[in-house]
């Protein structure tokens, strides 16, 4: 490897490892999303739901459930509930936003 493509390999890397790792699994993941009652929800593969009031704008933390667990889907269920796929190790499992949007209940 010459020098310059030495400096070339050496600028890519240092840009990559500048960006928050969390900015980059933006653009490279799909992450599940749901409106509800005029906010959004994300779910994130490590476990996270994630709520914006702004239009997608800024997210805040509502919900982690530890980084073993994945979010695949957010949906609203027929009885107008607010619904999280989570697998766990090849499982799947519902949890379901209670009544006071606080807590997650399994259903």
């Amino acid at each position: 490897m010459n020098r310059r493509d030495f400096l070339k390999v050496g600028g890519v890397t240092a840009l990559l490892l500048s960006v928050p790792v969390w900015k980059l699994t933006e653009h490279f993941f799909v992450f599940p999303v749901a409106e509800f009652k005029g906010r959004f929800f994300r779910g994130t593969p490590n476990g996270e739901i994630h709520i914006s009031a702004d239009q997608k704008q800024t997210w805040q933390k509502q919900a982690g459930f530890g980084p073993e667990l994945a979010i695949r889907d957010l949906f609203l269920q027929g009885n107008g509930r607010l619904t999280a796929k989570v697998e766990y190790r090849g499982w799947s499992f519902n949890l379901s936003l209670s009544e006071d949007e606080k807590d997650w209940l399994v259903i």
